[in-house]
């Protein structure tokens, strides 16, 4: 038989063979979160006059599954960084999250749900509690 220091390590640790009843069972809870939360894009105008477009989406290239990305150069050469675009489109990105934050949801005329720090639409997420 041929042994690695993966094998001979399985061989020297036994699995636990506790159980563990003390644990509670996790119950999925459905919460409102602003769409703002999953895409948004504002323009930002730039120092010598260019309009830039700062993203929020769950597709750009930062560390994170979501994260703000922007078109200037800045953060093209260095797609980690928070160029002063970010921080400025920052300020009027919402991500109001019920099960973050609290609160409940508005009630527009039309018996439909808006967003209560924005008025923006909403979605229904899970978590796991």
């Amino acid at each position: 038989m041929i042994t690695n220091s993966f094998t001979r390590f399985r061989e020297k640790v036994k699995p636990n063979t506790k159980k563990f009843n003390n644990m509670p069972d996790l119950t999925i809870e459905t919460f409102w979160t602003c769409c703002s939360n999953q895409h948004w894009e504002w323009e930002v105008e730039g120092s010598n006059g260019n309009v830039y477009i700062v993203s929020f989406s769950e597709f750009n290239k930062g560390h994170f599954k979501y994260d703000f990305a922007c078109t200037c150069a800045d953060y093209e050469y260095r797609p980690h960084h928070l160029c002063k675009h970010i921080k400025e489109a920052m300020k009027y990105h919402c991500a109001w999250d019920q099960f973050v934050e609290g609160g409940e949801p508005l009630e527009t005329e039309d018996h439909q749900f808006a967003c209560p720090k924005c008025g923006g639409p909403l979605t229904v997420v899970k978590h796991a509690i």
